[in-house]
């Protein structure tokens, strides 16, 4: 799992999985070319000339390592029914122009707008699950089109080698089956030690890919995935031993809505591309070039991006140039959510160049929730604004998070450890922008909480409806550190910068370094103009050295407020540095 594997050509890739070997599956003879046609007539042989005229005669009459062709036709032209299940290294293909349009050589922007398409589906039940397409070790499927399915459009379980790559898929799911589930987990609440556990599920997703053993590759790249009324767009799930790599990219996911009752529970998630990692299991995956637009429906818990670790997994994320817009639902909405339910489990996610705009919720979340677990963050020029709950300041909340926060890093597990990085990043018209939480669940198995560090570099953090920047401690906590340096916290709608200890919070070790501290942060800060106050504290020792408050001489003293805790604001700058100087 380095870093070699990114940079194969997929052009290797693609041979290995048609030819089987370097990705875990068995090696596959290259085979014949079949062709099946939703116009043909009945007994065709296969051939160009006399296709077949259903999917169970083409599965029927292929082997492994044959290439199965699927010839356009018409849109009044009723798709090809029932299905296919796959066999080892076969490639399944539609014919003809690409069926998604691209907007650049990297990404997808929707469907083709052709005349006539190869198109598949399967409405019944019984067959395959009511999968349209059932994928095997080392096989792919490529400039498809799948109009509708009972239930996934492409599904697989261990697949090492599979490639689903320019499909359309859409309309599946109509028989809202439950797909992904969260792992069960316990929200966190503003009281110590008290949570809610909970087990959430969604539908099933129009891309899945299962694995439960071994080890293997997959990838999923410039795809259409739209207009599901009860599904994920696509989800990836790792369990038992299994060690994957994944590339999730350049595909377009829009327009999925919740799912209607299910028994007495209610599918309200809409995921529109999701990893889970549990058990012993271990993924490594990259996304670049993907979108998420239009998530979600009223009252929807949607997410755009949503990593969910629980037990002994492992995981790394690296996403690049992600494009999330206008979640549609209610508080829980968000932009991308990286949780870890439970346990020990190792999460690491990285976001670059990306960005997330218009969702109701907290726009990113990252939930440490295990025990003895460790989630990092790193966020790299990424823009964020724009939620649209405001329930105002947190502490007149029952829930410490979904306040339609820009950004939430908490932990409410036992010793847990939870590092955020941001460097050159802007968050901008939220309830509050930097919401940093602690607190303690008993259900998780522990009476404190270990480590939250965050860095926050060169970025921007302004004109939040509430605060730039909150800090809040509710349970024990064996450490804190906060350092921020050269970043821009003008204009809120009570305090630029709130720092708070609540109920049973306490920590251990607290540096909170705005300038002059023990973490180094050489300051350069912009701090003013909130509508209350520029700074509060009450109950921590906040260093706030060498930063600009908006005037020479430092800030005045009647916007600070200051409670069982200090506010060291000496060694203020004389004159805006550069950071300030942007409007």
């Amino acid at each position: 799992m380095k870093s070699a594997f990114w940079i194969l050509p997929l052009v290797l890739l693609a041979g290995c999985g048609a030819g089987g070997g370097a990705d875990g599956s068995m090696p596959v003879t290259e085979g014949r070319t079949l062709y099946v046609s939703a116009e043909a007539a009945e007994g065709g042989d296969g051939s160009r000339q006399r296709p077949f005229n259903s999917l169970a005669d083409l599965e029927e009459s292929s082997a492994p390592g044959d290439t199965l062709m699927v010839l356009p036709a018409p849109l009044d032209v009723t798709p090809l029914e029932g299905g296919i299940a796959l066999q080892e290294g076969q490639r399944l293909i539609g014919v003809g122009p690409d069926v998604v349009r691209r907007k650049s050589d990297a990404a997808v922007e929707g469907s083709s707008g052709l005349a006539a398409l190869p198109r598949i589906a399967n409405s019944n039940p019984l067959r395959q699950g009511g999968d349209a397409v059932r994928l095997a070790p080392g096989s792919e499927v490529r400039n498809l089109v799948i109009a509708s399915a009972s239930r996934g459009g492409i599904y697989g379980l261990n697949v090492p080698g599979a490639i689903i790559r320019g499909n359309d898929v859409s309309g599946y799911n109509t028989r809202c089956a439950i797909g992904f589930t969260v792992e069960r987990f316990t929200a966190p609440t503003r009281l110590p030690y008290f949570g809610v556990p909970l087990i959430l599920p969604a539908g099933w997703a129009g891309i899945m890919i299962d694995a439960d053993e071994s080890a293997g590759e997959v990838r999923i790249l410039d795809n259409h995935v739209h207009h599901a009324a009860c599904g994920n767009g696509i989800d990836l799930r790792i369990k038992g031993a299994a060690d994957y790599r994944a590339e999730i990219s350049g595909n377009f996911v829009n327009a999925l809505e919740r799912g209607p009752l299910w028994q007495t529970r209610e599918l309200h998630l809409v995921h529109a591309i999701t990893t889970q990692i549990t058990d012993d299991a271990r993924l490594e995956a990259r996304s670049v070039n993907n979108t998420q637009t239009f998530i979600g429906g009223p009252g929807a818990d949607c997410e755009g991006l949503f990593m969910n670790l629980a037990d002994n997994a492992y995981a790394r994320w690296a996403i690049d140039r992600n494009r999330f817009e206008h979640g549609i639902g209610g508080f829980s909405c968000n932009g991308m959510e990286a949780v870890i339910s439970h346990g020990p489990a190792h999460g690491e996610m990285s976001i670059s160049n990306s960005t997330f705009v218009d969702n109701p919720g907290d726009m990113l979340q990252q939930d440490n929730l295990g025990s003895g677990s460790t989630l990092i963050l790193e966020l790299d020029r990424v823009i964020v604004r724009d939620t649209t709950e405001r329930p105002g300041s947190p502490d007149s909340q029952p829930l410490p998070f979904n306040l339609g926060e820009c950004i939430l890093a908490g932990s409410d597990g036992a010793n847990n450890t939870t590092v955020l990085r941001v460097r050159d990043s802007e968050f901008s018209n939220c309830n509050n922008g930097l919401t940093i939480l602690s607190g303690v669940s008993l259900l998780n198995g522990g009476l404190s909480d270990g480590l939250i560090d965050v860095e926050v570099i060169n970025s921007s953090f302004r004109n939040n409806a509430y605060s730039n920047l909150v800090v809040g401690v509710i349970a024990p906590l064996r450490e804190l550190r906060l350092r921020v340096e050269n970043s821009d916290f003008r204009g809120a709608g009570d305090s630029a910068l709130a720092f708070k200890k609540i109920n049973l919070g306490r920590i251990e070790t607290a540096s909170i370094d705005f300038g002059g501290g023990t973490l180094g942060s050489r300051g350069g800060n912009c701090i003013a103009g909130g509508t209350r106050h520029d700074a509060t504290t009450d109950g921590l020792d906040v260093l706030m050295r060498g930063n600009w408050w908006g005037r020479a001489g430092g800030p005045d003293a009647a916007r600070l407020s200051e409670r069982r805790g200090s506010l060291d604001t000496t060694a203020a700058l004389g004159k805006a540095p550069t950071r300030c100087a942007v409007p």
